[in-house]
Order: structure tokens, then sequence, then C-alpha cells
């Protein structure tokens, strides 16, 4: 079994779903589902491409799988069961973010997205 650090691509989240952890699973399941297909490199190869994603109304907790989408621009994530945000942080080229409807209390990890103009987070548990 591998560490999630070993982490860094998204076809290696993919190719190691029996591994994960149920919310990291129901993450790459979900994505995959978004994409129309079951084939981990296809959905790495389109990922890659994107610069805007949204996983907006759905039950995903665990945004792990995400952190090496590096290309996006534009996130939504909102009404969505996300507590930790620690992911995001190597998404540096975001200037959009919609995280609003969660359960974050710690904003600390989106120090690192200085390029961000446009940042929702209404109704969360933010506490710092």
């Amino acid at each position: 079994m591998r560490s999630e650090n070993s982490r860094r691509t998204f076809s290696d989240w993919c190719r190691q779903k029996a591994d994960l952890s149920p919310e990291a699973k129901r993450t790459v399941e979900m994505l995959l589902k978004r994409l129309g297909t079951t084939e981990c490199d296809v959905a790495n190869q389109k990922l890659s491409g994107f610069t805007a994603l949204s996983l907006h109304n759905t039950e995903i907790s665990d945004i792990k799988p995400l952190a090496s989408l590096t290309n996006l621009t534009s996130l939504t994530l909102f009404n969505t069961e996300i507590s930790d945000i620690k992911p995001l942080a190597s998404l540096t080229n975001l200037t959009s973010l919609s995280l609003h409807n969660n359960q974050i209390s710690d904003l600390k990890p989106l120090a690192s997205l200085t390029n961000l103009t446009s940042l929702s987070l209404h109704n969360n548990q933010i506490s710092d």
C-alpha cells in the first residue's frame, strides 16, 4: 500500500482506488463519473487539461485527489462535506474558489493562493 504522499497524479489515486479511504475513493469515483470514463489515464489526461472544475452538490469530503490539478483557475466545491482544505494549497493558479456551505474551519491553507480574485466561504465553521 502506497502512502497518500506518494500519489502525485490523479492516475495514481485512480489506480490505487482499492487502497484509498472511503472518502478519497468517493472523490475519485465522482470525478470518473463526471468525466464519463473508468480509465485512469484517460481521466488524468482530461483533468490535466481542465482550467475549471465543478463538484458542487456532491457528498465528497476528501479533496486530496484534486491536489495535482494545478492547471485549475476555477474550482467550485460548494454544498459538499469538505472540512480539510489543505490539498488546495498546491492549486496556486486558482483565481476563483467557491467553498460555501461546507464544514471548513481553518483557512490557513488558502494563504498560498495568491492569484485568488474571487473567494466564497459563507456558511462554514470558520474559527480563525
